[in-house]
């Protein structure tokens, strides 16, 4: 009787998930990342034409790089940690409330990690950054929901006989 999400399940999972985050990068983090610093064009004999603003990195590549911060951050904590010690509790409601309560700290620092990486050129406000990595938290556990329904009636999902 085996149970636990099978390949397709994961790439189902993976694919929901870097899709919404590009959205998210798109309409909630690249608008605000717009006001960047100057950056010069010193080639440019004209130094006052020569000054552009830095855009900011595709939506794309922002959304690709959080799924892979969240594929292996979430590969190495949910092997390691969580299931070393989630295993030793039994298995009940509470168990999963402990289980998404200790994904609070790692997606905080998961989100604050790819502001830096990819924006790390752009001066977001102390609130606008705070702002977008809860509003980014609760993204991802929104996907979590999804994902755990979704696993219930897509082929490759959960499956238990």
């Amino acid at each position: 009787m085996p149970a636990g999400p099978a390949p397709g399940g994961f790439a189902y999972f993976a694919i929901a998930k870097f899709i919404r985050y590009t959205a998210f990068c798109r309409w909630m983090i690249e608008p605000r990342a717009i006001a960047s610093v100057p950056v010069c064009d010193y080639s440019s004999t004209h130094f006052a034409d020569s000054t552009a603003f830095a855009d900011p990195p595709s939506a794309f590549h922002a959304g690709a790089a959080r799924t892979v911060i969240g594929v292996l951050v979430g590969s190495v904590v949910g092997l390691s940690i969580f299931s070393g010690l989630l295993d030793r509790l039994p298995s009940n409601q509470t168990t999963t409330l402990i289980f998404f309560a200790l994904l609070v700290p790692i997606r905080i620092l998961e989100w604050r990690f790819l502001l830096w990486w990819m924006y790390r050129e752009f001066p977001f406000s102390p609130g606008t950054r705070g702002r977008l990595v809860t509003l980014g938290i609760l993204t991802s556990f929104a996907l979590d929901a999804i994902g755990i329904l979704a696993a219930l009636v897509i082929p490759g999902g959960i499956w238990i006989c």
